[in-house]
C-alpha cells in the first residue's frame, strides 16, 4: 500500500485521547492504532485521506456526522473535495 505523508505533526498521546473522548473512540479503534504508529494523518494509495487527531474532529463537526450518522465517526475522506 502506498503512502504519502500530510504535513501534520505527530500525533502524540495527548493528542489521542482527546480525539477519542471528543469522539467517542474507544482506545482500540483502528484509528488510534493507525495514528500510534503513523505521523498524523496520511495520504493512502493517492486516494484515501485518513484524518490527523489535528484534523479529525472538526471534519466530523463539519461535515455534521453526529446529526446524519449518530453513533458513526468519519475518519477520512476521498480527498476529493466537497
Amino acid at each position: 500500500m502506498s503512502e504519502h505523508r500530510i504535513d501534520h505533526s505527530p500525533s502524540t498521546t495527548s493528542d489521542i485521547t482527546h480525539a477519542c473522548s471528543a469522539l467517542g473512540l474507544s482506545a482500540d479503534a483502528w484509528p488510534v492504532r493507525f495514528w500510534q504508529q503513523r505521523s498524523g494523518g496520511a495520504m493512502l494509495e493517492d486516494q484515501v485521506q485518513i484524518y490527523a487527531t489535528a484534523d479529525i474532529e472538526e471534519r466530523n463537526h463539519t461535515y455534521e456526522v453526529a446529526d446524519y450518522f449518530p453513533g458513526w465517526v468519519a475518519v477520512g475522506d476521498d480527498s476529493g473535495g466537497a
